[in-house]
Parts: C-alpha cells; structure tokens; sequence
C-alpha cells in the first residue's frame, strides 16, 4: 500500500503545475485529500517541498496548484497536518490571500476557513487570522468577498465564537 501511495502522490505531484486548469484543479484536489493517508515522512516532503512553498517566482500554476491540494489537505486531514506545520501553513494562507491574482487569493481564504475551522474545533482561534478573514470583504474582487460569505456561516455553525471575534 505504501509504494502505491508513493506513486500516486508522485503522479499528481508532477501533475500541479499542468497547463490545463481542469487537470490541475482535480490533480492538487486528490493530492490534498491522499495527505490524510501518507505516511510520516512522505508528508513531510509533500508539505516542505510543495505545499508550503510559496516562492512567488514560481509560475502561477504551480501555485495555483499547491494552493488547492494545501486547502483541501486542510479540509481533510487538519488534524493530521496542522500539528507539524502549523506556523508554516498559516504563513502560507496569508502568503495566499495577498496575492494579486484572484485564484491564489481564493485558495488563501479557504486554507483560513478550513483552518479557523479547524482552530475552532479545538478551542483556540488565532486573532491575526480572523483579521485576515475580515479584510477579505475589502478585497476588490467579488469572487473572494463571496467566498467570505460562504465561509464565516459555516465558522458560526461549526462552534462557539466568542464575543470578541464576532465584531465586523
């Protein structure tokens, strides 16, 4: 099981920096979901080498697509990958949701959402964050203040938000 999973993971490793958005969408999408499976070290690579790399001379599609597989690995396997990389994952969101492109702007503020999610869920959520979510309603771009719609219901439905993180 585990050479299988080196393999797959190495296929859609090479696989995020495609081109075509489709293949690459799906691509980083399978490779943030395989995350919660990988064993100790093989994610550690993944998330040094790739996930959290945001060198910004990288061609925007590499980012694009390291963006999408850090959110999804968020969604589904914060448990797993936030104890390791938890400073570092949040230096990536906010890397993300400064960006001057809308898309890596958009897998910024889902890696924040999964992750306040997350924080949330373990009764600790990290104020320099929720700013970060809260100026997302300033952005220019009416695809993020949308996204920011979506995910604050779902930070209120998920758990108690104390007082102080709910003024707007």
């Amino acid at each position: 099981a585990e050479p299988s999973k080196r393999q797959i993971s190495t296929t859609l490793l090479s696989m995020l920096g495609s081109q075509e958005e489709t293949t690459r969408s799906v691509a980083s999408a399978c490779l943030g979901a395989l995350c919660g499976s990988l064993p100790d070290a093989d994610l550690q690579d993944v998330m040094i080498s790739h996930l959290l790399d945001t060198d910004p001379s990288q061609d925007f599609a590499i980012r694009h697509g390291r963006g999408i597989a850090l959110a999804v690995a968020l969604k589904e396997a914060a448990d797993k990958i936030s104890n390791q990389f938890k400073s570092s994952i949040c230096k990536t969101a906010l890397n993300l949701t400064s960006s001057d492109r809308t898309p890596l702007c958009l897998c910024g503020y889902r890696c924040l959402g999964y992750l306040l999610i997350h924080q949330q869920s373990k009764g600790e959520l990290d104020s320099e964050l929720i700013s970060a979510l809260a100026k997302g309603m300033k952005n220019d771009s009416n695809d993020v203040k949308h996204l920011i719609t979506q995910i604050v219901p779902h930070l209120c439905h998920s758990g108690n938000l104390n007082e102080d993180y709910v003024k707007v």
